[in-house]
């Protein structure tokens, strides 16, 4: 559907009253074909990509799609790990 949601965190998952779960909080997704350059939101830092964090004007539009995976594999590390990742340091920059 070339929508980016842009804000995959484990806030932003809920789970319905029939073990469904969703993911809420759609207010950074954006369809693929109106995001240009400076206007790519960021959301919550511990789940975004690297790509997203440069501050060249100049640099091309990363894969937003990419970008929603690695937070999606952030969210399911800190699943299995039972704990937060930090937003900066050695963990986030290796992961």
């Amino acid at each position: 559907m070339n929508i980016v949601h842009l804000d995959i965190k484990l806030d932003n998952i809920l789970m319905s009253a029939k073990g469904t779960y969703k993911i809420a909080d759609l207010g950074f997704s954006r369809l693929m074909s109106t995001i240009h350059g400076e206007d790519v939101p960021e959301g919550d830092s511990r789940y975004l990509a690297l790509e997203l964090l440069s501050n060249d004007p100049n640099a091309e539009l990363p894969d937003l799609k990419k970008a929603d995976m690695f937070a999606f594999g952030i969210l399911l590390y800190e699943l299995v790990e039972g704990r937060r990742v930090a937003s900066n340091g050695d963990e986030w920059h290796s992961l």
